[in-house]
């Protein structure tokens, strides 16, 4: 505590009250300033550096966990726990938590009574305890079971001892118990007779009974017992005082002192270090025997406050603390100190006043732990209190109700001592108070007093000359000259020269003996000059690096290089240049002096002349002023908090930092932060702006928001390393385990946790949690803890005093060892580590055992699998030849498929040379019908042959991927009578019965490719008709299935039948049924392959039933609509109508071939090959004759006998139509197209190709070449003719048709892109020159760049024309055009384009157009 020492002062008051007779006039400052400064006068401020501390109490109450509020015994374990005996139940307590234990009816291991009157332990580290109405119980603190000490007295038929009032352990290791009723009970043999089940430990203990029947003692109610240094054993008891039964002997004697006094009842023995043997009373106070005396003597307490002698004091308990005090304990007075060394006496009683004072005035019990640390236990419902002597040296001032006993208000804003070592302190709405030195007792000052002009002191400072100035938040400054013993004020007065504010915050003086004052709400910067009396005001913004940053100013400084450094509450940390009055501006956004905060809340330099800024929010800034460096350190780093209050440094350089969240101390070499809260001793943990100040002796202060601390730093002391952590807690699957009870079916403890050193558990239990605490029952809210589980965290992981568990989930199977350890500082040596193994057993399928069967079951595996491989090799291997033999005969079908495709391209063109001559030849009509009929059959044969080839291909398409279908609409009736009725040839040479029949309810049309669909039922009916005898039956029927939405064809005959065997081979591709006989019948064995093919592309099914002679039935079923098809293969836009339909047969000699009916050629066609020149190109020399032939009659013939030949053909002789093959060596048709399609002197050529390749690609490829048709092979010649003929008539029609319409757009003409851009740039050049009627041939060859004779070539080729007539028509379209779009007279028409005479261009435009230019126009108008 502070001690106020006083001294004499020079200046006597008599002398102070005559000098200032006239300031005494006035009434109210007379009075304050005489019972004010006439104090001051006669004393000084210091300190009693004394290391004794008045401690603080800690409580503990059923709040926190007792289960009864009434402490009347306590004990320590071997382990370190408090077991604590309440009227409600026995409590564990291990510094942060309470275990309780109470009687259960359904335990028989419980304890036998809620009510404790004694705890001591034995020997063996079990607890004996003391119960009123249950005797005495026994507790293993290992398995956390009781066993009632029963004992039976021969004399005593009652049950014996059941109120027990204390239990004490001597020196040779025997229990004292004594008894209300029944005596002393002595037991003894400890040594050799421990074991954890407690009935057998108990059963062989010694026993004794002491009482007055069988002994000297006068009284069966016993008190208390102890023992003295010279094993005395000394009893206490309610009515007849004090026994002793000397050591060695157990002869009991009565005290003959305490009879004689009268002394009855005997509460408490006590034995100090020193020897001193201490006797407590119920209701006479205190004896002492002294050490070097024989007697005992009364112990005075009367200097005590609020004791005398003559009341009644009831003495419960003695103990002797760590600094030898002895501690005595009253029933209704508190606590008493006795100080040793001095003589001197301390009261501790409750005071409401005061939250870390003695909870409660009765102590029952006091017990010193293993640390030194005294616990009381309260009576009549007062808890558990705690001496804590390991608080820090923080002296405490705060608010006190009672007047001068403390401060006047609980919120300090300003604190200061001035020169003469007064205490000045300034209070939020409590003014000012002043600790004189020397004097213990508070005075206080306010605005109601007419001292102070504001009760809000937010800063003092004392002036060079000895003046205090004092600033409020809202009354300006307060000037207090010691010497005058006068005040005057500074305010602001609006319109002159004054305080800008009158909310002063911050106040220095620089070395010109100026003031600088900083004000809040936007008051800016003040400086003030005493000697001229004038303010001047700095303004944020007024005038760059001239003014403040912000309006908001809270702390000051002048630094020892003359500099003034202005903390903002909002614009960042300012440095003003006393010298040069420039500012330096320091804020979070700029690059170069950047910090971490713009509101600073405090600035200090220190002793190495760095500037340190702190902030609300930023933390702590290190300023180097010579490089503006920002170093900045933060809670990351160690701090409580980044809103930091105020900075000072102490005498060794050590920096010290108030903040929202405590006091941390900075060692700013080692850069560790040391954290000091409340319970240390602070005032609180919250601290002021700027509350912060070091006196001229080192002391330091810093105010809050409960008063202040004030403390010299070296009397901090360095926090001790915590005990070994114990476990205080399993849990698992987030359930508590207790000692033997039962997690799913296992038993995990047999003994406490905090026992064990290893558990096991099973897969099934491996998420649990450990719960721990270092029994050090002191900081226990600073000590943090680190754990780390060996095997499974890669590092210690840190926890604090919340958190005091480990939580593991899912362990797998194996051996872990778990470590946690304790420690206060970060920079502090941890406390030695608690370990427990911890072993998780695998599931029964991954014990040992399992493993052992596991690997005899791999051996017979391996063994098995050695077997299954060997068969599997064999298997393989069968596989591998029975595959490679498919793909064999696979790589044969395939073969065998690119062999007849390649073979039937090649029968193409000899089928060709065969079918050409034969279909000229059957025209003829001299033949002999002998020779008409050999010639029929030749040609039947030869379509045959030729539908054969077809199918090859379509096969062969098929298997490709390539077979794509072109689904239309087909009338179901229409479609199937043209099938049936061009087999009737066939089957009337072989006089077979033939029908058809068709349901009557049959949909109109189905969708299907009806080309491929003929090529199904061509090969059905064909098949049917080639294995059905003459005069056999075959029958088409059709039904119509509604339920299923299909349709059905059957084709049915009595033919030779297929062997169930085949069956399902039939539709396989070259499957082919043998007979003998048969050769003449023998196919290629695709036909039905293809035919399913085709049915499955059609989303159909075909089936098969037969008996062999009888009957069979091919059946083929199609669905209805169209939805099953994929829409790429729909016909876009075609339909079949029963009007519209035509098959492509026409007979049975043609069923698959196209039949073009040719007719007669006229004159008009004649006329229109005369003298056109036709190119053939075919390698074919038989071809070449045949086309020869057959085309001379029509066209002049040019040959060539490949492509190479046909080009330079094409180009030397410029033919009107080119004829060509396609598969021709050195040069292919396809290339030579593409090449006369891209020489501009022979893009014109029309040109067709000849090819044996009838497939889709083919023919794209073909017209993508520039060919205007792609005929496959064989084919008519009549078709070949009209195909020429028709595309020169189509021609010859676009020339004409380009010649009358007035349109100018060459696109009208088919030509090629070569010839569109001849045509579009030689209307370009007319169309440039259109009114130049001097524009000739020649100008248009110039601007073309081609020859006169090319130029004459293309134009007659393409239009028709001339090249003069070409530029007649140009000139002539566009007078049409102008006439039909615009008001022109004919005449400026005519001149327009070209013609020097209007009569010659009306004479040129009727010739053209058949009309005069006026009739055309009226004409085309009406149109």
């Amino acid at each position: 505590m502070l001690i106020l020492n006083s001294k004499k002062s020079t200046v006597k008051n008599l002398d102070w009250i005559k000098q200032n007779k006239r300031l005494l006039k006035v009434p109210l400052f007379k009075w304050i300033c005489l019972a004010l400064f006439a104090s001051l006068g006669h004393f000084t401020f210091a300190q009693d550096n004394n290391d004794e501390v008045i401690p603080n109490f800690d409580h503990y109450s059923s709040n926190d966990g007792l289960p009864q509020n009434s402490v009347l015994a306590i004990q320590q374990d071997n382990l370190g726990f408090l077991w604590m005996g309440t009227d409600d139940g026995l409590s564990r307590f291990d510094g942060y938590n309470f275990k309780t234990f109470k009687h259960s009816p359904e335990n028989r291991f419980s304890i036998s009574n809620n009510v404790i009157r004694a705890i001591s332990k034995d020997p063996n580290g079990l607890l004996w305890i003391g119960t009123e109405g249950g005797g005495i119980n026994v507790l293993n603190p290992k398995t956390e079971q009781f066993i009632e000490f029963t004992l039976e007295n021969q004399d005593e038929p009652r049950r014996f001892a059941n109120k027990i009032a204390s239990i004490f352990l001597d020196s040779k290791q025997r229990l004292w118990i004594g008894t209300q009723g029944d005596g002393i009970i002595l037991v003894s043999g400890f040594e050799n007779t421990f074991s954890n089940e407690l009935t057998t430990y108990t059963s062989k203990l010694e026993v004794q009974f002491f009482n007055k029947r069988n002994s000297p003692l006068l009284d069966n109610k016993i008190w208390t017992v102890a023992e003295d240094k010279e094993g005395n054993i000394y009893i206490g008891t309610l009515d007849e005082g004090a026994f002793k039964i000397p050591n060695g002997s157990y002869e009991i004697k009565q005290i003959e002192l305490f009879k004689e006094l009268n002394l009855n009842s005997i509460k408490s023995f006590f034995e100090s270090s020193n020897g001193d043997f201490w006797i407590g009373t119920e209701k006479n106070g205190v004896w002492r025997k002294e050490a070097d005396k024989a007697y005992f003597s009364f112990f005075d307490l009367s200097k005590v406050r609020g004791i005398n002698n003559k009341q009644d004091l009831n003495v419960t308990s003695f103990e002797e603390d760590q600094f030898g005090n002895i501690l005595i304990g009253t029933l209704g007075q508190g606590l008493i100190s006795f100080n040793q060394s001095k003589g001197t006496l301390k009261h501790y009683k409750d005071d409401p006043m005061k939250s870390k004072s003695l909870n409660g005035n009765s102590v029952y019990t006091i017990y010193k732990d293993n640390k030194q640390q005294i616990w009381l236990g309260m009576y009549s419902g007062e808890g558990l209190n705690k001496i804590n002597f390991s608080q820090q040296y923080f002296e405490h001032y705060k608010y006190d109700p009672r007047e001068n006993h403390g401060l006047s208000s609980r919120m300090v804003k300003s604190i200061f001592v001035d020169k003469d070592d007064n205490l000045w302190v300034g209070l939020f709405n409590g003014g000012l108070n002043l600790l004189p030195s020397g004097e213990k007792l508070f005075r206080y000052f306010n605005s109601k007093d007419g001292f102070l002009s504001h009760d809000n002191v937010q800063v003092i400072h004392q002036a060079k000359n000895g003046e205090i100035w004092i600033g409020t938040d809202g009354g300006g400054i307060n000037i207090y000259n010691p010497k005058t013993k006068t005040v005057k004020y500074l305010k602001q007065i609006p319109g002159k020269n004054s305080l800008s504010k009158n909310e002063v915050w911050a106040i220095t003086e620089d070395n010109s003996g100026n003031f600088w004052i900083g004000t809040a709400n936007g008051g800016g910067l003040n400086k003030f000059d005493p000697t001229t009396g004038l303010f001047e005001t700095f303004y944020s913004g007024l005038n760059k690096n001239r003014s403040p940053s912000f309006n908001d100013i809270r702390s000051l400084l002048v630094d020892s290089k003359n500099n003034l450094w202005i903390g903002t509450y909002g614009g960042g940390l300012n440095k003003l240049n006393l010298s040069s009055g420039k500012f330096e501006y320091f804020q979070s956004h700029h690059e170069n002096t950047k910090i971490s905060h713009d509101i600073i809340t405090s600035v200090l330099e220190d002793k190495n002349g760095f500037i340190w800024v702190g902030t609300f929010g930023g933390g702590l800034n290190k300023i180097n002023p010579l490089s503006n460096e920002v170093l900045v350190y933060r809670v990351k780093d160690g701090l409580p908090s980044d809103v930091i209050k105020g900075i000072l440094e102490d005498n060794d350089g050590q920096l010290w930092i108030s903040t929202l969240n405590g006091l941390s101390a900075f060692d700013q070499k080692s850069e560790v932060f040391k954290n000091y809260k409340e319970e240390d001793g602070l005032q609180s943990d919250e601290f002021n702006l700027g509350t912060a100040f070091k006196d001229n002796i080192g002391r330091l202060y810093f105010g809050g928001t409960n008063g202040f601390n004030a403390f010299f730093p070296e009397k901090i002391s360095i926090y001790p390393i915590p005990e070994t952590p114990v476990f205080t807690k399993l849990k698992i699957l987030n359930n508590e385990v207790n000692v033997n009870e039962e997690v799913l079916g296992s038993t995990i403890l047999e003994t406490q946790i905090s026992y064990k050193d290893q558990i096991s558990i099973s897969y099934q239990h491996n998420s649990l949690e450990l719960e721990f605490a270092s029994l050090q029952f002191n900081l226990q809210s600073k000590i943090q803890y680190q754990y780390y589980l060996e095997g499974y965290d890669q590092d210690w992981i840190n926890t604090d005093a919340q958190r005091r568990f480990a939580t593991y989930a899912n362990l797998k199977p194996g051996k872990y060892l778990f470590h946690v350890r304790a420690f206060i500082d970060n920079n502090q040596t941890t406390s030695p580590s608690r370990t427990i193994s911890i072993i998780v057993s695998p599931p029964w399928h991954k014990s040992k055992l399992a493993y052992f069967i596991y690997v005899i079951l791999i051996f017979l595996a391996a063994y098995g699998i050695k077997n299954i491989i060997a068969w599997r090799i064999k298997l393989k291997n069968d596989l591998r030849f029975e595959r490679l033999e498919k793909e064999k005969q696979e790589e044969i079908n395939q073969l065998k498929l690119r062999f007849f495709t390649n073979i039937s391209h090649e029968l193409r063109t000899p089928l060709m040379l065969i079918k050409a001559p034969l279909e000229q030849l059957e025209k003829e009509k001299y033949l002999s019908p002998l020779v008409s009929k050999q010639l029929e059959s030749i040609h039947s044969n030869t379509n045959r042959l030729l539908r054969l080839i077809n199918q090859l291909l379509d096969f062969r398409k098929q298997e490709t991927g390539n077979l794509n279908l072109t689904v239309r609409q087909v009338p179901t009736r229409s479609f199937i009578k043209e099938i049936f009725d061009s087999f009737f040839t066939l089957v009337e040479q072989k006089n077979i019965d033939f029908n058809i029949q068709i349901d009557d309810d049959i949909p109109f049309a189905l969708w299907f490719d009806p080309e491929q669909m003929e090529k199904v039922f061509f090969n059905l009916i064909y098949n049917a008709i080639k294995f059905t005898p003459d005069g056999g039956r075959i029958q088409i029927q059709v039904k119509n299935d509604t339920d299923l939405n299909l349709v059905g064809f059957k084709i049915i005959d009595n033919g030779r039948g297929i062997e169930p065997e085949n069956i399902d081979l039939i539709f396989d591709r070259f499957f082919q049924v043998h007979q003998k006989g048969d050769f003449h019948q023998a196919g290629t064995g695709i036909g039905l392959a293809l035919s399913k093919n085709i049915i499955d592309l059609h989303q159909g099914r075909i089936k098969v039933k037969s008996k062999p002679g009888v009957e069979t039935i091919f059946t083929i079923l199609l669905k209805t609509g169209f939805e099953h098809y994929d829409k790429s293969q729909l016909a876009q836009g075609i339909t079949f109508s029963e009007e519209k339909y035509q098959s492509n047969n026409t007979n049975s000699k043609e069923i698959y071939f196209d039949d073009f009916k040719i007719s007669h050629e006229s004159e008009q066609e004649n006329e229109l090959t005369i003298g056109k020149k036709l190119l053939i190109v075919e390698d074919n020399i038989d071809l070449l004759l045949l086309l020869k032939r057959s085309l001379s009659l029509h066209f002049e013939i040019i040959e060539a006998k490949d492509g190479e030949e046909g080009l330079n053909s094409a180009i030397e002789n410029k033919p009107d139509f080119v004829i060509s093959d396609v598969m021709m060596p050195k040069l292919d048709g396809i290339s030579m197209c593409k090449m006369l399609k891209q020489n501009i002197e022979t893009s014109h050529i029309p040109v067709i190709l000849l090819t044996a390749k009838s497939s889709h690609i083919n023919q794209l490829e073909g017209y993508e070449s520039g060919a205007d048709d792609y005929i496959t092979k064989p084919f008519p010649i009549d078709l070949l003719i009209l195909k020429i003929k028709n595309i020169l008539d189509g021609r010859e029609k676009f020339q004409k048709q380009f010649q009358l319409i007035p349109n100018l757009d060459s696109s009208k003409i088919k030509v090629t892109s070569e010839d569109e851009k001849f045509l579009n740039q030689a209307i370009s050049s007319i169309e440039k020159h259109i009114d130049n009627p001097d524009f000739q041939v020649h100008d248009l060859v110039k601007d073309l760049g081609m020859s006169r004779t090319l130029v004459f070539e293309k134009f007659k080729a393409l239009i028709g024309q001339t090249p003069n007539d070409f530029i007649q028509t140009i000139r002539l379209k566009r007078a049409a055009q102008l006439l039909l779009e615009t008001n022109y007279k004919i005449s400026e028409i005519g001149y327009m384009v070209g013609f020097n005479n209007p009569k010659y261009f009306s004479k040129c435009f009727l010739k053209h157009f058949g009309f005069s230019p006026s009739k055309y126009k009226s004409t085309e108008n009406e149109s």
